[in-house]
């Protein structure tokens, strides 16, 4: 995209430009038609043919042979412009026409219409589900006894492993933000940040599994979980992000639940060995 193109000969052809500024000066003669997309554009040279774009500005202050269509802020006709088609132009503001502007064909206005933007929720729905889904059954793969554990914990055990993962869920990062300004615990600051960062993570991944253990305890009366129930329980977990008020308090009740008890079994695991 140049940044500025002047013209000042004649062109035998038609006229295209992407850039910046158009300049198409008094001596210069466009036989064909003249396409320009960009900022600025002032034609004062003879143009045979039909004027297209989509531009911030343009002035047209010469003979143009056809019609003048083009979508942007603000067109002017200069005294000197004589237009023998129609100017058919798409803009918010009105056209500024010279008092010996001419005009021998209609002159039509139109609001912009600028292309709206996809709506991607449908998309971002389903990629969560599947990253969410992907790294749920490759923990459960290689980590299946200990999440199984953790549902269990979690079924026994609501409202400890609520109040257990609330405090590690604010006071787990002051901790480590405190250790961290200390100078003699700096490192065991960035420990502490890192293995946090690791056990939201660990939450997020596990929370599809202990969802679908409890749809699995509602649906057969067994919280024993399966890949099935696994891959519906993730979209439960993702599905409540789109539902206003109640998804995210079920959604903060679960993460709780599952933080507290992935911590508590974390703590059994390393005091066993």
């Amino acid at each position: 995209m140049a940044g500025e193109v002047v013209v000042a000969g004649e062109i035998k052809g038609d006229l295209v430009v992407v850039a910046k500024t158009l300049k198409v000066l008094s001596t210069a003669k466009v036989d064909g038609d003249i396409l320009f997309f960009g900022t600025d554009a002032d034609i004062n040279g003879v143009v045979g043919g039909d004027i297209f774009g989509t531009n911030e500005k343009m002035r047209v202050d010469s003979e143009v042979g056809g019609v003048i269509d083009v979508t942007t802020m603000a067109l002017t006709l200069g005294d000197k412009a004589n237009v023998k088609g129609d100017v058919s132009y798409a803009s918010f503001n009105e056209l500024v026409r010279a008092q010996n502007a001419q005009v021998e064909g209609e002159v039509v206005r139109n609001d912009p219409v600028y292309p709206k933007e996809e709506n991607n929720v449908a998309k971002d729905v389903l990629i969560l589900f599947l990253i969410t889904a992907f790294a749920s059954l490759v923990c459960y793969l290689f980590f299946r006894g200990f999440l199984q554990k953790v549902v269990i914990h979690t079924r026994e055990h609501i409202v400890r492993n609520a109040l257990i993962g609330f405090g590690i869920l604010f006071v787990m990062p002051i901790a480590a933000l405190i250790l961290i300004i200390s100078a003699l615990g700096s490192l065991l600051g960035f420990a502490l940040l890192v293995a946090y960062c690791l056990l939201l993570l660990s939450t997020f991944i596990a929370m599809g599994v202990v969802a679908g253990s409890i749809i699995a305890q509602t649906a057969k009366g067994s919280g024993e979980v399966s890949i099935a129930f696994i891959l519906l329980g993730v979209f439960s977990v993702n599905a409540l992000f789109y539902v206003p008020v109640v998804g995210p308090i079920i959604l903060m009740m679960l993460s709780l639940v599952t933080l507290g008890a992935i911590t508590v079994n974390i703590y059994r695991f390393l005091r066993s060995n």
